[in-house]
C-alpha cells in the first residue's frame, strides 16, 4: 500500500507519470512509423541505407505532434489504473481528504507534456514536414528513373533536339516490327516537374503521326507516377510545412492548421485527466480501450472540420475548437461526478 503523505505520494505519482508516458510515446512512434513505413515501401526501398535514418528521425518528429497526446491519455490510465488495484483512492476518501487531489500531479504533467507538444507542433514539427517531404520527393522521382513502367519496344528508334529562334523540338522516330511505316513524333519544351500527383512530363504541344493516323494536342501531362505517390505527399506541403509564425491567417486552411496546432497541445492535459479518470474507474486496460473511442472521435472531429474550413462550410477557428470544445466538458462533467462519487 501507497503511503499517504502528499508530497511522497505525489512525487511518486509525477515520476511514475513520466515512465508511462515515455513508454507509451516509445510504443506508439514504433507501430506508427511502422505503418507509415509500410505504406510507402515502395519509395523507401530506392533509398540508400545512409538515407533512411534521417528520414525515419523525421518522421518520428512529425509524428510526435499526434503521438504525445495519445500517449498523455495512455500514460495515465496505466498509472491510475494501478493506483485503482491498490485501492488508494478508497483509502483517501476514507481519511477525510478529497479525491481530487489525486489528480494535481496528471495535471501539471499534463501542462507540461502540452508546452512540449506546442513545441513540436508549431516549430519542430513543421519544419521536419518540410524536410521530410524535399527527400519523399527526390526519392519518388529516383524511384520512377531506377523503375519505370515496362515499355517493350521491338524495332529501330531515334531521337533528335532542334532550336530554332523558336520553343525547344524533340522528334522521335520509331520503326516497330510487323508496320511498314514508321512512327513520327513531335513534342515542343518537353520537361520533366513534380506537380500535384507526382513526377510528371509536361510538353506545350504533341504531334504523332503513325500508319493512317496522325494525334495533335495543344499541350499535355503524362504523369511518371501511376500510384499517384505525389497526391499523397501534399501533407508536405504549406500549410503543414510552414512555422505558426509563417502562416497566413487569412487564407482558411492556414487558419484552421493555426487553430489546430493549439488545440493539439492543449489535447494533452485534457488527455491527461480524461486517462486518469478512466483508470481509477475502469482499470488500465478497459480505460484505454474506452480511451481509445474518444481518441477516435476527437480526431475524426478534427477532420471534418477541416474538410468544413477548406470548403468555407464553417470558420475555421468553429471547425478547430468544437471537438475540442466537447471534449473538454465531457471531461470536466466526468471530473465533478467521480469527485461527488468519491467524497
Amino acid at each position: 500500500m501507497l503511503e499517504l503523505n502528499s508530497a511522497r505520494l505525489n512525487l511518486r505519482l509525477g515520476m511514475w507519470l513520466l515512465t508511462g508516458i515515455m513508454l507509451s510515446t516509445f510504443v506508439l512512434t514504433l507501430l506508427l512509423l511502422t505503418g507509415q513505413c509500410v505504406k510507402i515501401h515502395g519509395l523507401l526501398a530506392g533509398l540508400d541505407t545512409s538515407q533512411w535514418i534521417p528520414v525515419l528521425g523525421l518522421g518520428v518528429l512529425v509524428l510526435l505532434e499526434a503521438i504525445l497526446p495519445l500517449a498523455a491519455l495512455i500514460g495515465s490510465a496505466l498509472v491510475y489504473g494501478r493506483l485503482r488495484n491498490q485501492g488508494i483512492e478508497v483509502v483517501i476518501g476514507g481519511g477525510g481528504r478529497n479525491p481530487i487531489r489525486l489528480l494535481f500531479p496528471v495535471v501539471i504533467v499534463g501542462v507540461l507534456l502540452g508546452a512540449v507538444s506546442y513545441l513540436f507542433s508549431a516549430a519542430i514539427g513543421p519544419h521536419a514536414v518540410g524536410e521530410l517531404g524535399s527527400k519523399l520527393k527526390i526519392a519518388a522521382m529516383q524511384s520512377v528513373i531506377d523503375n519505370p513502367d515496362p515499355l517493350e519496344v521491338g524495332g529501330i528508334m531515334a531521337a533528335r533536339e532542334e532550336q530554332i529562334n523558336g520553343p525547344s523540338i524533340h522528334w522521335v522516330g520509331l520503326l516497330e516490327k510487323n508496320r511498314r511505316a514508321p512512327t513520327l513524333i513531335r513534342a515542343e519544351n518537353p520537361a520533366g516537374d513534380w506537380g500535384r500527383r507526382g513526377p510528371e512530363l509536361t510538353f506545350g504541344k504533341m504531334t504523332i503521326w503513325s500508319e493512317n493516323v496522325r494525334v495533335s494536342a495543344g499541350s499535355g501531362i503524362v504523369r511518371l507516377d501511376p500510384e499517384s505517390l505525389g497526391f499523397s505527399m501534399r501533407m508536405f506541403e504549406p500549410p503543414n510545412s510552414l512555422p505558426s509564425v509563417r502562416l497566413d491567417r487569412r487564407d482558411p486552411h492556414h487558419a484552421f492548421t493555426w487553430h489546430r496546432r493549439m488545440v493539439m497541445a492543449l489535447l494533452a492535459p485534457l488527455w491527461s485527466v480524461f486517462g486518469a479518470l478512466l483508470g481509477l474507474l475502469l482499470g488500465s486496460l478497459r480505460g484505454i480501450l474506452c480511451g481509445a473511442a474518444f481518441i477516435g472521435i476527437g480526431y475524426w472531429g478534427l477532420r471534418l472540420g477541416e474538410l468544413a474550413a477548406r470548403s468555407s462550410s464553417f470558420p475555421p477557428e468553429f471547425a478547430a475548437w468544437l471537438p475540442f470544445t466537447g471534449l473538454a466538458f465531457v471531461t470536466l462533467g466526468f471530473t465533478a461526478w467521480w469527485a461527488r462519487r468519491r467524497i
